[in-house]
């Protein structure tokens, strides 16, 4: 199963999922792996440096085929910036922490999506009524920069998906695995934005420290404060503060913040040079905890999307056990039986008792696995009657060894011979698929109760209409 969103469409990428343009470090080789890897890259220009872009664009574009962009901080931004990015023609530019508005009618006219983040309800509106191709929504357990008087990831994002639509919304904050990415699909989002965890990966332009550091971080030992930003004379707007791990700054400070003055930032700075606190704070998000170990970003970005699809099973799925009635054909004649089903195994009882159970890594092995159960033991599995649900869509009433019509909801009409199992077909949705060079196919329906029925069988008796 692949994961495809209004995003995933819209940005011309496989995984709902997109790289944080994180100012320094999202550079070039770590843009280009996730952009390979299915997820959209994008490198964190920042103030748009034209040094930095000369130097990295050319390893992105070098690094893949497919689409990538470009971040920067808007508060820092002038538009001879955003002209020179434009001319390596990124398929994204994401505008963040500031007014998009001078920036935005450029992004449009270039033709890339124009994706802006917000960290309140007013940004949100405003990225709307700028004419956003897609949204991120900030919630305050992001790593770096983000709102002083911001609001968590759970309740924040629902919220501008609702007041965005049909804008695509991408959650961002507190996200480092595939169940972040499915309690952000859960939540009305189009994909995930994900920063702290692509900085511990083997591609970021990190110090080896950093990324030490963020392996061995807890989300307990984040902060969120502005006041790192005073101490080393940072011009950050004061409406955003900063998420980082522990910092001896902090401990010093905290609390102190109006104190500092020129002669503390001195002291930052001469203890940056001889080596005694690192030159910038180890930014990390509220998930830092779920860090633990530095692998390529190529290769994360679809372990990342297969958790996000097994999270999305266990959810869908029910720990009861459910109940279908089975018609089956027995030496002396049709009958009704129970089939039950708990996750993926499945039980078919008779009246009088006797079962026959199967267990696979998905329903399809299951129900092939009791197929061939039951066949050994003289019984097939015959389909119900047709039933319309709220989909349009149906099914001719058929035996196995018959002949069905499966009315589809694409309009397409197909007749299959030689029916091999049936599993409620009153809820039926279409997934068909031919492997013309095996000879065979699969007509694998899917319902939206989790229930399914499939038709496999030689090709030669399929055929379309």
């Amino acid at each position: 199963m692949t994961l495809t969103t209004r995003f995933t469409t819209l940005a011309g990428v496989r995984h709902p999922i997109m790289l944080a343009p994180m100012g320094g470090s999202a550079g070039g080789a770590l843009a280009a792996a996730v952009s390979r890897a299915g997820g959209l890259g994008m490198l964190g220009a920042a103030d748009g440096n034209r040094a930095w872009l000369d130097r990295e664009v050319p390893i992105v574009a070098a690094g893949t085929d497919r689409p990538w962009g470009i971040g920067f901080l808007t508060w820092m931004l002038d538009a001879d910036a955003v002209r020179r990015a434009l001319q390596h023609r990124p398929r994204a530019v994401m505008l963040s922490f500031g007014d998009p508005a001078p920036f935005t009618e450029l992004v449009r006219q270039a033709g890339a999506l124009l994706i802006i983040q917000v960290t309140d309800l007013e940004e949100a509106r405003r990225a709307v009524d700028l004419g956003a191709d897609v949204i991120v929504a900030q919630g305050t357990e992001a790593g770096g920069h983000g709102a002083r008087r911001g609001r968590s990831t759970l309740p924040f994002v629902p919220v501008v998906v609702d007041l965005a639509a049909p804008v695509p919304v991408l959650a961002a904050g507190g996200i480092a695995d595939g169940r972040g990415v499915a309690a952000a699909l859960a939540l009305g989002a189009a994909g995930a934005v994900i920063g702290t965890r692509f900085q511990a990966t083997s591609e970021a332009l990190v110090d080896p420290a950093i990324a030490k550091a963020i392996v061995d971080g807890r989300g307990g030992d984040t902060e969120r404060s502005r006041l790192l930003d005073l101490a080393r004379g940072s011009s950050w707007p004061e409406r955003y503060t900063a998420r980082t791990l522990g910092h001896p700054y902090l401990d010093r400070w905290r609390g102190r913040e109006t104190e500092l003055d020129a002669g503390a930032r001195q002291e930052y700075q001469d203890d940056v040079a001889r080596g005694a606190i690192p030159p910038l704070p180890v930014w990390a998000g509220e998930a830092v905890d779920l860090i633990n170990d530095l692998p390529s970003a190529e290769d994360l970005v679809p372990a990342l999307a297969a958790q996000a699809e097994q999270a999305l099973h266990r959810a869908g799925r029910s720990d009861l056990r459910r109940k279908l009635p089975m018609r089956v054909r027995t030496a002396d004649g049709i009958h009704e039986w129970t089939l039950i089903r708990t996750d993926d195994d499945l039980l078919l009882r008779a009246p009088d008792g006797r079962q026959w159970a199967a267990g696979g890594d998905d329903l399809h092995e299951s129900l092939l696995s009791l197929r061939r159960r039951l066949e050994a033991d003289g019984i097939l599995l015959c389909c119900n009657a047709a039933r319309r649900n709220a989909h349009g869509t149906g099914m001719s009433r058929s035996m196995s060894g018959g002949e069905a019509t499966y009315l589809l909801r694409r309009g397409r009409r197909m007749r299959i011979r030689d029916i091999v199992h049936v599993l409620d077909p009153a809820d039926c949705a279409d997934v068909v698929t031919i492997d013309e060079q095996q000879a065979w196919f699969d007509a694998w329906l899917r319902t939206v109760t989790g229930w399914g029925y499939l038709v496999h069988g030689p090709l030669s008796v399929f055929r379309r209409r």
